[in-house]
């Protein structure tokens, strides 16, 4: 399974000049369904359930807001083992609860292999987001 750094290091200046030059990783944009309980977080508590629940698997906020319906997130992670200057995952989550939905936009510059189990985790965190 994917280890994280349990602790990732990235300023906001690196987060936009990498966020900036990174393509979006091919078929790593994805529409899927706003899970209930992070709807309701969203609707009931606004982003900080949903910061709080990323944070069990070391996925850092740099930021966050918007207002009913529609959030944005900016989080980052870096697969354990990296420095701070090294490979991270930043990702882009937009959730709508008027429509339900979430689209999460990796982009990273560590291994390919891992883009899938990264986005893999970041979902299994949203549909674990309590009150």
């Amino acid at each position: 399974p994917l280890q994280l750094h349990p602790q990732p290091v990235l300023d906001a200046t690196t987060f936009q000049r990498k966020w900036g030059a990174l393509p979006a990783q091919s078929g790593v944009t994805q529409a899927a369904p706003l899970p209930e309980g992070a709807a309701k977080a969203l609707l009931l508590a606004g982003v900080a359930p949903l910061k709080q629940a990323m944070l069990t698997s070391s996925i850092q906020t740099m930021a966050s807001g918007g207002q009913t319906p529609q959030f944005k997130l900016f989080f980052y992670a870096q697969p354990a083992g990296e420095g701070p200057e090294g490979a991270h995952f930043l990702v882009e989550l937009l959730a709508d609860t008027a429509n339900m939905t979430v689209n999460l936009t990796l982009k990273s510059d560590a291994h390919p292999a891992l883009h899938g189990p990264f986005l893999e985790k970041v979902k299994e965190n949203l549909a674990n987001v309590k009150m």
